[in-house]
């Protein structure tokens, strides 16, 4: 494949952008040249691969030269000139898809030719654009702002000089402030996700500086929702302070159409995120708030990604948290419908464990057996799952050399690997201890005693960390009924 920098341009280019390519090539005004027409029709000829083996230096050389003998240098000169065009004609397509930033261009110019009813015209335009614009994010800003300093520049330069400009100076500041505001905020939001995630040792500009003036002087800021999403984000992040979940919470129902679709994505995993480290730390009552998190983002489609598919680990959690809400119906109603979107190469593992999930939750136990059999994948969540399922079910069925078969190979099959953090080897390790201490006492087992069933409910209560809590309480709430 020849690798020429325009040729990997043109091969982004969609059919309609690769025609609109050969018209601004056929424009005398950006290009005088017959040769770069002539290299245009070859393109056409080998768009969108250019992979055949014809399609060569040499062979577009004899095309472009037929009576000439081949020139390396002379043709790195035509590809450098067709370079230029295709960034030109990149640089026509930005600006005519942008009428903001188009408008704004022309206000400008027409400024510095002193043309006052055009730039007056044009003005107008961008305003009701600006104005139209629903979502108020940092790019509505930016594009407030130079409004606010075209028409400060604009009043000084050609109208009266001594035109009292303390509100626009004004203006400027604020939206100053603001853009500077978001753009930190932003960054710092990214920086302290992937600190979390990658363990980054990064140093956060102005964090303190931010909240002590948007606590105080500069509340009036909070009033603006891009603003306050991240603020709210921020320090639910930073200091998990479960204030910050519920204002943040609010925010996203009140708020909500205001927003761009992956800020609202972004706002639900924060809220779903906030669920499991409280749940991780034993607050159950977050089991629920992570179902009524996670359908919501069912309800308002904010789970799949670009390519209209769902993540699988997210599918799997969803089915989980409803299961454990006791809401079955709703589940078997999401498996089957949104599970359509599940990606092909893992589509099958997928619905085969939730399946088996869900027959479990209702107590057809062969069922959820036959399901399990089917997830063949080695992929570490999928075989965890699948472990943790099937202990459950030995355990409901009471097969008891299967299950305390089962708890010594789960064990091993933890511990032997290096892919899982020690908290989460830890957090299954406790699930594992403490199930095969309920199975023993159910089935009287070794020393194990009803009598020891308070103590052991203290202790899962307060165990940290710990996976499938609720269902332990449930396993010792039925042996005590017993």
């Amino acid at each position: 494949m020849l690798n020429v920098k325009f040729i990997e341009i043109i091969k982004t280019f969609s059919k309609e952008e690769f025609k609109a390519f050969g018209l601004f090539l056929n424009s005398p005004y950006y290009n005088s040249e017959k040769l770069p027409l002539k290299l245009y029709d070859l393109l056409k000829k080998n768009y969108p691969s250019f992979s055949s083996k014809n399609f060569n230096k040499e062979e577009i050389f004899r095309k472009l030269y037929p009576d000439k003998g081949f020139n390396d240098k002379l043709l790195r000169n035509i590809f450098s000139d067709m370079l230029k065009l295709t960034e030109m004609f990149l640089l026509s397509e930005i600006y005519s898809s942008d009428d903001l930033k188009s408008r704004i261009l022309l206000m400008n110019d027409y400024s510095k030719r002193k043309i006052e009813s055009l730039y007056k015209k044009n003005l107008e335009k961008a305003e009701a654009l600006l104005n139209n614009t629903e979502i108020k994010d940092l790019e509505y800003y930016k594009y407030k702002l130079e409004l606010e300093k075209s028409k400060r520049a604009h009043d000084i330069m050609y109208r009266d000089v001594y035109i009292d400009q303390s509100n626009r100076d004004q203006e400027i500041s604020d939206l100053v402030t603001v853009n500077s505001l978001l753009e930190i905020m932003y960054r710092n939001l990214h920086m302290i996700n992937n600190q979390k995630k990658h363990n980054y040792n990064y140093r956060l500009n102005f964090e303190d500086e931010i909240d002590t003036f948007l606590n105080n002087i500069g509340s009036r800021y909070l009033e603006l929702d891009h603003i306050k999403y991240l603020y709210y984000t921020f320090k639910l992040l930073r200091s998990q302070d479960e204030k910050f979940y519920f204002l943040l919470k609010d925010f996203a129902k009140k708020d909500f159409d205001k927003l761009p679709r992956d800020v609202k994505r972004d706002i639900y995993i924060s809220l779903t995120n906030y669920c499991y480290i409280r749940i991780s730390k034993g607050d159950d009552m977050y089991i629920k708030e992570l179902f009524l998190n996670n359908r919501e983002m069912v309800e308002k489609d904010l789970f799949t990604t670009a390519a209209g598919n769902i993540p699988n680990v997210f599918f799997m959690n969803i089915v989980t948290t409803g299961l454990e809400m006791n809401e079955s119906e709703w589940v078997e109603n999401f498996i089957e419908e949104d599970g359509k979107k599940l990606k092909d190469d893992s589509k099958e593992d997928t619905l085969s464990f939730c399946r088996a999930n869900l027959c479990y939750y209702k107590g057809e136990y062969s069922k959820a057996f036959s399901y399990l059999s089917k997830v063949t994948t080695d992929d570490m969540t999928y075989k965890h799952n699948v472990r943790s399922l099937t202990l459950k079910l030995y355990f409901d069925t009471n097969e008891i050399e299967p299950f305390l078969f089962h708890i010594d190979s789960y064990r091993h099959f933890i511990s032997g690997n290096k892919l899982v953090f020690e908290k989460i080897k830890d957090s299954i390790n406790n699930y594992v201890n403490y199930s095969k201490r309920i199975f023993c006492i159910k089935n009287k087992i070794g020393k194990a005693d009803l009598d020891d069933l308070p103590v052991l409910k203290n202790e899962i209560i307060e165990c940290t960390p710990l996976i499938n809590r609720p269902w332990l309480l449930r396993k010792l709430s039925e042996i005590e009924k017993l």
